[in-house]
Formats: C-alpha cells, structure tokens, sequence
C-alpha cells in the first residue's frame, strides 16, 4: 500500500521529492525486503514476490517493518487484479496495525480497503473505510490536510464524483507535481462519470501525457466510443509499464481500470 499502500514508501504523493501516488515510508526505501519483492513483482512473478514478503512477515522484529511488508503483501494482490485476496489482507493488516497501535499503518490499510471496495461498486463500503482512514491518523511529517486531500480526490475520482473531486483536488493545486496529479484525476472522475469529452479535455492538461492515470482515463472513453484500438492500446501501455514504485496508488487504481477495457 505504498498506496497503501503500506508500502515502502507509503510518502505523501505531493510532497517535495515524493514520488506521485507515494506514502509516508516505515521503512527505508532501501529495505531489501521491499526492494526484491517489487523486482519479483515486476518481473511477472507474483508468487514469488508474495513468498519474499511472508518471509519478511516472519523474520521482522519491529512492528512497523511488519506491518509495512502485510500491507505491500496486499498490494502485490491488488496489482494483479485480486481484489479479493487484496481486501482479505488489507484487513487483517488493519487489525494487526490496530493491536500494534500503529495508527498511520492501521489507517494506510484502511485507505488500501477503501479503494478495493469502490473498485468492486461498493462506494458505501468504501467511503467507510476512507473515513476509518481518516481517524486512525496521519504519517508523522506529513501534512495531514494534503494527505486527506490527496486521498480524497482519488477515491472520489474513481467512484465518478466530479464535485467531490475537484474539490480535494483545489487544496493540491500548489503542491509540486501537481501539473500533473491535478489534471490527470480530474479527467479521471469525468470519464468515471461519464463525460468524456470533458475528461479528455482535462487529460490533456497533464505534464506527462503517458501517466498512467491519463492513460487508463483515455482507455475507458476510447472503449465506450468503441475505439478498440485506440482502449487496447491504452490499456497494454498501463499494463506494461514497471514504474519505480509500482505499488503506489495511482498504479494501482489505473492498472485496475485498465483490466476492465476488453
């Protein structure tokens, strides 16, 4: 969950130096850890990277490192479209985070339990979760009312609430690397909602026109205007792209939309 992700890092997207879609880390991003299982992960071997990261589950001796690596454990589920297994995790990450007293975990998984529900089509479940998030607290360092800005627009981005997005999205505007997080979920709640000539307006706003929220955007109007080729080829470009930090949430939520353009 790096989005929650409690992935390292979980940094907030928005911050100076932070990697669009990040979270605040629990552990260094050089955690070995961390870093063989995202290779895993992006090498196509899932499994693999899972059996690293149980690994870590059980050699950890601080509780935070714990519970970072549950929360990527979930996230691994996530990129590979196992919305299930991903909320399956992301709860017991909670709880465990919860025993801990580790709030800003207990909240990360919460948010990653957020996303999985509206995903699914279960906004109310989802916006449960976004508010359970919002009380177990915030990453030390962080500016809370970014990090609950942030976290509101893409939620409400991808459940198709354009008011509610723009809204999140105007206390981000000064943020760095808000030329593109800006313009990218802001079309994103549009195609969600349906207004693809508005989305595709707004898209176009976006500093890197190959984001993969930008692209997963486009996907899904070029899909509903039965431009397959144009969606296929959108949707192979998210698909195949191996980001840095491949579990961030914006990643995250565009790979999924991707998987949904046939």
């Amino acid at each position: 969950m790096r989005t929650a992700r409690l992935l390292a890092p979980l940094a907030l997207a928005l911050l100076p130096h932070a990697p669009l879609g990040a979270q605040p880390a629990a552990a260094p991003a050089t955690d070995s850890i961390v870093a063989a299982a995202t290779r895993a992960q992006l090498a196509g071997r899932g499994d693999e990277a899972r059996a690293i990261l149980a690994r870590g589950i059980r050699g950890a001796t601080r509780a935070d490192a714990r519970l970072l690596y549950q929360g990527i454990l979930g996230d691994t589920h996530l990129y590979e479209g196992d919305l299930k297994a991903a909320l399956r995790v992301y709860g017991a990450a909670a709880a465990a985070a919860t025993r801990a007293k580790v709030d800003s975990m207990a909240g990360a998984a919460h948010y990653g339990m957020a996303l999985v529900e509206a995903m699914s089509g279960r906004a109310r479940e989802a916006d449960a979760h976004l508010a359970a998030a919002e009380r177990a607290g915030d990453w030390p360092g962080n500016d809370p009312a970014l990090v609950r800005a942030r976290d509101r627009a893409m939620l409400s981005a991808l459940l198709g609430r354009v008011e509610a997005t723009d809204t999140a999205l105007r206390a981000l505007a000064s943020t760095p690397r808000a030329a593109q997080f800006v313009p990218a979920f802001r079309g994103l709640s549009l195609a969600m909602a349906g207004r693809c000539a508005d989305a595709l307006r707004a898209t176009a706003l976006a500093a890197d026109q190959q984001g993969a929220i930008v692209l997963a955007a486009r996907a899904r109007c070029a899909a509903a205007s039965g431009q397959a080729a144009e969606a296929s080829a959108a949707r192979t470009a998210v698909l195949t792209m191996a980001p840095p930090d491949p579990f961030g949430w914006p990643h995250l939520i565009a790979r999924h939309l991707a998987r949904q353009i046939r």
